[in-house]
């Protein structure tokens, strides 16, 4: 068996870490929430989105802790409407922030047009 160096091994290293961060973020608006999906692919069931935080105009309207996934590459979120009245909910083209962090400190934030 050939051994391994140390270039080699570092490179491993730093593909495996950059392959589990969240990647992108997708937001569209449905009759009764808003859907957040955070893409974060990950076949290992102990590495996931473990915290989400939405926020609009400077209103966080999600701040949560999450235990695992929705699947291994990615996290659906449905938010509630902040209001039952149709002129106070998030339309398409409303701009939020959406800030994502995994289990094992990998951090990502978006501004993220609604669909």
């Amino acid at each position: 068996m050939k051994p391994i160096s140390l270039a080699a091994l570092l490179m491993l290293v730093a593909h495996s870490s950059i392959a589990h961060e969240p990647i992108s973020v997708t937001a569209k608006t449905l009759d009764e929430h808003l859907e957040i999906i955070v893409h974060h692919p990950s076949a290992d069931p102990n590495h996931h989105i473990n915290h989400v935080t939405v926020m609009r105009a400077s209103r966080i309207i999600l701040d949560q802790d999450f235990d695992a996934q929705t699947d291994t590459y990615s996290l659906d979120i449905q938010i509630p409407h902040p209001s039952k009245s149709p002129r106070k909910r998030i339309k398409k083209r409303a701009r939020i922030k959406v800030y994502a962090t995994c289990n094992e400190g990998e951090e990502f934030n978006k501004e993220v047009i609604v669909h």
